[in-house]
């Protein structure tokens, strides 16, 4: 629809809108198979939507990314993923009139640290150190991501992992959790936020 309105292609007008101006330098849009700079991802022996072992052979994708499109449709580094989570998140993506829309949840928990689910947002509160988190995750067979902002913190977190082999699964939001409670210590030693 918003092709169809503006008679530009979607990519164009996200990077016009979004990947300029925000600075993001690590991002390339997967609107093809030989994506520059895309890692390898494993999709482990189960056949995630019927994909196994390893999603790039000679720079290219084994399967079509493009099916992503406006779902994600981006491959990002960490690095601008977090610049992203944190722009979008202290509401600068759109008018900030609308985060009380955007943060609207579903009482439905979704996984275990999960407690809601808004307008293309989860709201969860994070165990260990009890702390409000807003963001998302993402999935394509290979690779798992999740990004989320700590408004309290004014502080946002991304993590890619190139496996969506699920025997991973749990050792990646293990992993997650640590780094991001040991970094909410730092912050709180030094006096910024909580």
């Amino acid at each position: 629809m918003i092709e169809k309105i503006t008679d530009r292609k979607i990519y164009d007008l996200v990077d016009e809108w979004y990947i300029r101006p925000i600075g993001l330098t690590e991002v390339e849009k997967t609107d093809r198979i030989d994506v520059p700079g895309l890692i390898p991802g494993y999709a482990g022996d189960d056949g995630v939507m019927g994909i196994k072992g390893k999603t790039v052979v000679d720079g290219k994708s084994i399967y079509n990314l493009q099916f992503e499109w406006t779902g994600g449709g981006y491959a990002s580094s960490g690095r601008d993923l977090a610049k992203w989570s944190k722009y979008l998140y202290e509401w600068n993506a759109f008018n900030p009139k609308m985060k009380d829309e955007f943060l609207k949840t579903t009482e439905k928990s979704i996984e275990r640290m999960r407690r809601g689910y808004g307008l293309g947002v989860f709201v969860f509160t994070l165990p260990r150190i009890n702390t409000q988190a807003i963001g998302h995750s993402g999935f394509m067979p290979g690779y798992n991501t999740e990004m989320f902002y700590l408004p309290e913190y004014k502080t946002a977190f991304a993590f890619i992992i190139n496996s969506s082999d699920p025997k991973y699964r749990r050792d990646f939001y293990g992993h997650l959790l640590a780094i991001v409670d040991s970094t909410i210590k730092f912050l709180k030693k030094n006096g910024i936020g909580g």
